[in-house]
């Protein structure tokens, strides 16, 4: 009836079937779900497995933050401890509970089952998860939290490679794994315009696949904005380029996704630039003999100067000024020097890879 309150396509569905045969689909699910990840975390052999993991800074001081995590495999039940991670942050970094938990599951669930299993609180059954509270995954009110993401990739990132102990052939390297949130404003007698984007990276490889190029993030959801809508959208800067760099993977039997760059022209003076992002002083680090990806950086061209933008970090513009964000490359798996030559032929005819960087991790 329309006072349970029920969405519209349930209620269709309870009148069809009725309530009690739904419901019971319902818990179905739930119960499918837990049974899929139960069974998967069975075949792993049970142990104490541990991963860690480092954010560049707080956001302030350059002291890195890092995150460690426990895993415990007992029988049908794994114990996700992230006891040892490092107090909250002074500025927006920090990761509420929920999104940790959500990374926590989403990084177990999707090393072991893949995407053929729903995710429903079922699979949240066979694991317990424990975050200290006041650390950065973990924040006491009213800690900033805003770009949470930087440090939920970090746990995401600390997970996996817990993992890659024991079910290597299921694990990815970590790629440049952060949302990268790139803003340009710019204020005049009409009023504020700000463009705002999230932008991601190279992907890690796996034990039997490179990663992607240019792609966005594990734990996103964003599309690319084409360069097109941004010439059409803002007449305070333009997009000089965007592309693909050479030699921006971390090698491997297979080779990490490579990068890619983007430059703007900036038009008006006044406009003001600000971007918070990761990976910038440490680098995705390889598994398995793996090379590590590559760190990303930004900066401002002017009159000649280089002017190092720091992650989480802003500057003032001027018209001439032109911008620099390079979002680096993935993390290679495996040893380069098991990688096939017809595959490092092709990076070299796609531009991808230089024939001197070939020659150095190839031979």
């Amino acid at each position: 009836p329309p006072e349970s309150g029920f969405a519209p396509l349930l209620e269709e569905l309870s009148r069809k079937h009725g309530a009690e045969k739904v419901t019971a689909a319902m818990a179905e699910m739930l119960d499918y779900a837990e049974r899929r990840v139960r069974a998967a975390i069975s075949e792993m052999p049970d142990g104490v497995y541990e991963g860690e993991d480092r954010i560049d800074d707080n956001g302030v001081t350059d002291e890195p933050l890092n995150v460690r995590v426990r895993l415990t495999v007992s029988g049908e039940d794994i114990e996700i401890d992230f006891a040892d991670t490092d107090g909250q942050a002074p500025r927006n970094i920090n990761c509420p509970l929920a999104g940790t938990n959500s990374v926590a599951l989403s990084a177990v669930k999707t090393v072991l089952t893949g995407s053929d299993v729903p995710f429903n609180s079922g699979v949240s059954r066979p694991m317990t998860i424990k975050v200290p509270y006041g650390s950065v995954l973990n924040p006491k009110p009213p800690a900033p939290v805003r770009a949470r993401m930087v440090s939920a990739y970090r746990a995401y990132d600390s997970i996996v490679r817990a993992l890659s102990k024991a079910v290597p052939e299921k694990v990815s390297a970590p790629g440049f794994n952060c949302t990268t949130i790139s803003c340009l404003s710019h204020l005049d007698d009409r009023g504020y315009a700000v463009h705002i984007e999230p932008l991601g990276g190279g992907w890690g490889a796996t034990c039997d696949t490179d990663g992607c190029d240019a792609h966005d993030n594990l734990l996103s959801n964003c599309a690319n904005t084409p360069v097109e809508a941004l010439d059409l959208g803002y007449d305070f800067f333009r997009v000089r380029s965007y592309e693909m760099v050479t030699d921006t993977f971390g090698h491997g039997r297979h080779r990490g996704g490579a990068g890619f760059r983007r430059t703007y022209d900036v038009l008006k003076d006044g406009a003001q630039f600000g971007i918070y992002s990761d990976h910038h002083r440490f680098a995705p680090r390889g598994l398995f003999d793996g090379g590590d990806g590559t760190c990303g950086y930004c900066r401002v061209h002017r009159d000649g100067e280089v002017i190092e933008v720091g992650s989480k970090s802003g500057i003032d513009l001027k018209a001439g000024d032109v911008l620099e964000v390079f979002l680096g490359g993935g993390a290679g798996y495996g040893d380069p020097a098991e990688r096939a030559a017809a595959d490092v032929q092709h990076d070299i005819d796609e531009g991808l890879l230089s024939s001197e960087e070939a020659k150095r991790a190839y031979g």
